[in-house]
């Protein structure tokens, strides 16, 4: 391997049209600084972007993140490590950012916490709809002994 590649940075989904996969930058140099050689950074920008309305994109300020990242070059919990290229050959070179950057798991809520959860907004629901035939009744809309 001839030690060029510095980066891999994997971009949010949908940021292109016709392409609803995520797109991912690779970047190269001829030399790179002491410090680098022998290491790749990994940064995972998947969720950094702007949701819009027919397709994500990058801010000015998701593009300085990014870029903040890419500069420091350094280890970030859930969003960037650096890996050296043994690294990258024990994964036979893959370089799908989600093999290097571990996420947290998601805390999983107790099923009685969802149940209590659940019925209070059922209940919230209850009350917002009697509150509504009310004022339709008290504005002649529907007859309350007969709301059809």
């Amino acid at each position: 391997m001839s030690d060029k590649l510095e980066c891999v940075i994997t971009l949010a989904n949908n940021l292109f049209y016709g392409a609803g996969i995520p797109a991912c930058l690779l970047i190269f140099r001829n030399s790179k600084a002491t410090e680098k050689v022998g290491k790749v950074l990994m940064i995972d920008a998947s969720n950094i972007y702007t949701p819009k309305r027919a397709q994500n994109e990058l801010s000015d300020d998701n593009v300085d993140t990014i870029f903040k990242l890419y500069s420091d070059f350094e280890n970030k919990d859930e969003v960037a490590k650096v890996v050296t290229v043994r690294d990258i050959e024990e994964k036979d070179y893959t370089l799908s950012v989600s093999r290097y950057i571990e996420r947290k798991a998601a805390e999983a809520k107790p099923y009685s916490l969802i149940k209590e959860e659940f019925m209070t907004a059922y209940q919230a629901v209850k009350t917002a709809e009697k509150q509504f035939v009310e004022l339709l009744t008290q504005q002649g809309y529907i007859n309350e002994t007969n709301p059809k």
